[in-house]
């Protein structure tokens, strides 16, 4: 399985996720099974993000580039929360986690101890400026990035969930309250079944159309939530 199938995957989980979202009401089933499927995407985005860390010729333009698509996306997230006057802004934006992980495999592959403890800043940042996904999206790609054995990056995935995730771990030893997320998080996890048959192979595909994917759909989706 290539890059290419991978980001389709992740494409489509993506959308149906959105669609469940803004489209759907809360609470019903189909909100529950949109939801759930959803939840697949970002655990391959942060994938993404780490074989790019480690494949990319230019590191430096790679982090650029997708922190000035990050600042695109969310000045659009801005005109739609003025607009619907439903405040999305910074919490909507899949984009902060990426860059954030990015930053911090960059960060702790430097020698500089200095620069290596700059990670514990920006996962408590990313914590109170409510980004999507947090602190759990971001150790989720240094876990990618850092573990190059897929067994080691399913195991610290699902470790490091135990602490995010309300049940069982939390729930179990009466700290449910602290859980970031409830137990539909889980279905991230499936995220690991095409992970471990990816090959390493790029496949046919043109890079650019997700970043034109992502605002496109996402316009489509919040503009039919708006009329309806």
């Amino acid at each position: 399985m290539n890059s290419r199938i991978l980001k389709i995957i992740a494409i489509v989980t993506m959308t149906i996720d959105h669609i469940g979202l803004y489209l759907m009401e809360f609470g019903t089933t189909y909100y529950f099974i949109f939801r759930a499927i959803g939840r697949i995407a970002y655990p391959l985005f942060a994938f993404f993000i780490a074989e790019g860390f480690f494949h990319t010729h230019n590191l430096k333009k790679y982090f650029l580039r997708l922190l000035a698509y990050a600042a695109v996306v969310e000045l659009a997230i801005v005109v739609y929360s003025i607009i619907s006057k439903d405040n999305q802004i910074f919490i909507s934006n899949v984009f902060w986690p990426l860059v954030a992980g990015l930053l911090c495999l960059i960060l702790l592959s430097r020698k500089e101890w200095y620069l290596k403890i700059l990670v514990l800043p920006i996962l408590v940042l990313a914590e109170f400026a409510r980004i999507p996904y947090g602190a759990y999206g971001i150790a989720m790609i240094m876990i990618f990035g850092y573990y190059r054995d897929f067994r080691l990056q399913a195991l610290f995935v699902v470790i490091m969930s135990m602490f995010f995730i309300y049940y069982p771990l939390l729930a179990l030893i009466g700290a449910g309250s602290l859980a970031k997320y409830p137990s539909l998080q889980w279905f991230s996890v499936l995220a690991l079944v095409p992970i471990y048959f990816y090959n390493g192979k790029l496949g046919r595909g043109n890079k650019w159309f997700f970043y034109l994917y992502y605002p496109l759909h996402l316009g489509v989706i919040l503009a039919i939530a708006l009329i309806i």
